[in-house]
C-alpha cells in the first residue's frame, strides 16, 4: 500500500472509530483523546487529519450522509417507475424501511443521527447537518404520501447532487399543496421515529418483522 494509500485508509479509520464512539456514547465520547484510543492512533496522528473535534465529526456525517444517499437514490427511482397500486406499495416500503434501523449498520447511523439531534452541546457546524437529516426524511415520506396520491413528487437535484451540497438544499424543498396529505406526511415521519425508538430501545419492544409489518399496514392506508 502506497502512502498516499495508507494516509487515506487511516483517516478512514479514524472517522470509523468516532462513529462507533457516537454511537455507544454521544457526542461527548467522541473527543479527539477518545478518538485516537478507539483507533490505535495518538493524538498527534488524529489532529494531522482532523485538526478539531468538530472537522472530525462533520466528515463523519458527510460519510454517513453519502452513503445513506447512495443506498437510496435506486430505491427513489424504482418509487417513480411503478406503474401499479402494488408495485407503489412495495416501492414505498422498500424506500422506508431503508430509513429504519433494522440492521447493524443503520442502527448506527440511526445513535448518530439521534445524537447529533439531541445533544445540547455539539460543535456549531453540526446544526446543517442535523437539520438537513430532518429534512431528507421528511423529504422521502411525503414522497412516499405523494406517490400513493397521485401527486408525484419529481426527484429533484438534492436527491443525487454531492453530499456538501445536500446539506444545504434540503430545507428547500416544497410541501404537498394539499394541506390534508402534508398532514399525513407529518404522522408517516412521525410513525418512522416511533419505529426507529422502539427497533433501538434496550430491550427492543418489537423487532424488525413487526416493524415492516407495521410500515406495510401504514402504507395500506396513506
Amino acid at each position: 500500500m502506497g502512502r498516499s494509500a495508507k494516509g487515506r485508509q487511516r483517516q478512514r479509520d479514524v472517522v470509523a472509530a468516532a462513529l462507533r464512539l457516537v454511537a455507544r456514547g454521544g457526542i461527548p465520547a467522541a473527543s479527539v483523546r477518545g478518538v485516537a484510543a478507539e483507533a490505535g492512533m495518538s493524538v498527534g496522528a488524529v489532529r494531522h487529519f482532523f485538526p478539531t473535534q468538530e472537522q472530525l465529526l462533520e466528515q463523519v456525517m458527510a460519510d454517513v450522509t453519502a452513503e445513506a444517499a447512495h443506498r437510496l437514490v435506486p430505491l427513489i427511482r424504482a418509487l417513480g417507475d411503478a406503474t401499479t397500486a402494488a408495485e407503489g406499495r412495495d416501492a414505498a416500503c422498500a424506500l422506508l424501511e431503508e430509513l429504519l434501523p433494522l440492521d447493524e449498520r443503520r442502527r448506527v447511523e440511526w445513535f448518530l443521527w439521534s445524537a447529533v439531534a439531541h445533544s445540547a452541546t455539539h460543535p456549531a457546524g453540526l446544526d446543517r447537518w442535523r437539520e438537513a437529516g430532518w429534512a431528507g426524511v421528511r423529504h422521502q415520506c411525503r414522497r412516499v404520501v405523494g406517490h400513493l396520491n397521485d401527486r408525484a413528487v419529481p426527484i429533484v437535484e438534492a436527491d443525487t447532487m454531492d453530499v456538501h451540497d445536500v446539506v444545504d438544499s434540503t430545507a428547500t424543498i416544497p410541501e404537498l399543496e394539499d394541506p390534508a396529505l402534508e398532514a399525513r406526511v407529518t404522522a408517516l415521519h412521525a410513525a418512522l421515529d416511533g419505529l426507529a425508538a422502539q427497533l433501538t430501545a434496550t430491550p427492543a419492544p418489537i423487532d424488525g418483522a413487526s416493524a415492516r409489518h407495521a410500515l406495510r399496514e401504514l402504507v395500506g392506508i396513506l
